[in-house]
Formats: structure tokens, C-alpha cells, sequence
């Protein structure tokens, strides 16, 4: 993911996807600091919120963390995966 986010880094699938990564890779400050570059409107999509909310919960980055549970969609319509992901976060945050 990391070289194909080199390739293209104004692609915002490719930056959570190496933010995602970095994360699993205990490597959470990074990966906060790739989604801080991310444009505002790229951050509010939905499909992307269970990424944002677990990788910001990790970095104790409560607002941001909150906000992005706000947008998730409902367990039911995400992958089991990406729920966990949002149980994760809201654990993490305290929501």
C-alpha cells in the first residue's frame, strides 16, 4: 500500500490505506498524521469513517475520533471487519 500511496499520493483510498497499515504496525502517530493531510471533504465520507475513528481513538485524538463514529455507517452495513473496527474505536473513546 505504502508504494502505491508514493505512486499517488493525492489518492485518499490509498493514504487510509496506508494509514490502516501503519496502524497495524503499532505505528499510530503516522498514521494520525497521513489522515491529517487528507482533505476535509475525502475525511467526511462515510465509507471511510471506521478507519479514521479507530486510527484517531488510538492516538487519543478524542475529537476527531468522536467525529469520525458520527459518520459510520450502521454495524449492520458495514463488513464485520470494519465493525469491529468502530466497536474498537468507540471502546477506545469512550463512546
Amino acid at each position: 500500500m505504502d508504494e502505491l500511496h508514493a505512486q499517488d499520493p493525492a489518492n485518499a483510498y490509498y493514504a487510509v490505506g496506508d494509514a490502516l497499515a501503519l496502524w497495524e504496525l503499532g505505528r499510530t502517530k503516522e498514521a494520525c498524521a497521513l489522515l491529517d493531510g487528507l482533505p476535509d471533504t475525502e475525511k467526511q465520507m462515510p465509507a471511510r469513517a471506521p478507519y479514521l475513528a479507530v486510527i484517531y481513538a488510538s492516538g487519543r485524538r478524542m475529537p476527531e475520533a468522536q467525529a469520525a463514529l458520527g459518520r459510520a455507517p450502521k454495524p449492520a452495513d458495514l463488513l464485520p471487519e470494519e465493525a469491529a473496527l468502530v466497536a474498537k474505536a468507540a471502546a477506545l473513546s469512550g463512546g
